[in-house]
Parts: C-alpha cells; structure tokens; sequence
C-alpha cells in the first residue's frame, strides 16, 4: 500500500478532535430541541372542488410524500364518492359546504378547484381559518376581488399558491 494514501499524524490527530468537538457540541443540546416535532410531519389537506380538474389534482397529492387527503369537499354528491374513492384514505371525511371543512383540524392546508366565481370568498375564509392554500386558475373574476385576496394574504402567515398547469 502506498504511503502517501495513509493519513499522517498531525491529519489524524487533527480529524479525530474535529470529530470529538462535534460529538461534545451535539450532545450539548436542549433535549427539547431534539424532542421537537419533525418538520416533516404529514400535512392534512382537504380538497375544496373535486370536478375534473380536482380530481386531477387530488390524485396528485394523494401520491405526493408527507401528505395525507383528510377532507374532501363537493356539493354535487357524486364528486365526493369519486374522491373519497380516489385520496387513498377511506377515513377522509367528506363536507358539502367548505366551511365545515375549514374548521376540520385535520386539514392544515386546501387545494381550492371550485368554478372560479367561489375562489374570492373561499380564500377569504381559508385565510381566515389559518390554512395554506393552493388555488386553481384563474385567481379572480374582478380586479377588486384579486386586491382584497391579496390583501388578506399579505396579513396573513398563510401560504398560497396560484396554480398555473399546462398553459
């Protein structure tokens, strides 16, 4: 074996205290640091709208990692049983109105893909109730109603998206 590729004394000497002041350091820490909740933890999502385009995007998060469809909502009945049937949980509850899903505390963010007129008071109420959402196009049918969802947003601690697919 070559010399050369063996570490000296002063390289070993200078990587085995790197490692030992780390594993002191590490163990330094709060136990509630280390005991803190994951960031990763699984994100409940209800689905608001599970039509066509909503049922594509409740398969895609159904399918997505850390994420579990907790609540599906749609007024027209058959929607429901499609997506219940489809967010691989069969203990998802199901709501015919939004607003009892937005108080569901299993749901901590909502994928919005209701006919576009319902976007501005269903954002409204979801930034109301502190949850994260993700909204199909088109965001608004009015400039007014586009400055007050932005303006609720930007009071907010809410995260929101605008989904934009295929164009």
């Amino acid at each position: 074996m070559n010399d050369s590729s063996l570490p000296n004394r002063r390289q070993f000497l200078r990587t085995t205290s790197q490692a030992a002041t780390a594993l002191a350091a590490a163990s330094t820490f709060p136990s509630a640091i280390l005991a803190a909740e994951s960031p990763a933890k699984t994100i409940g999502v209800g689905c608001i709208g599970v039509g066509t385009r909503g049922g594509d995007l409740l398969e895609a998060v159904a399918h997505a990692p850390n994420v579990k469809v907790t609540a599906i909502c749609d007024v027209y009945g058959p929607h429901r049983q499609k997506g219940l049937e489809r967010c691989l949980n069969p203990q998802a509850k199901t709501y015919v109105d939004y607003r009892e899903l937005l108080t569901d505390k299993s749901v901590d963010a909502v994928v919005i893909a209701t006919p576009d007129q319902w976007h501005c008071q269903i954002v409204l109420d979801a930034v109301e109730a502190g949850k994260d959402i993700y909204c199909e196009k088109g965001f608004s049918r009015t400039l007014p109603e586009a400055k007050q969802m932005r303006d609720a947003l930007k009071k907010s601690k809410v995260v929101f998206q605008l989904g934009h697919q295929a164009r």
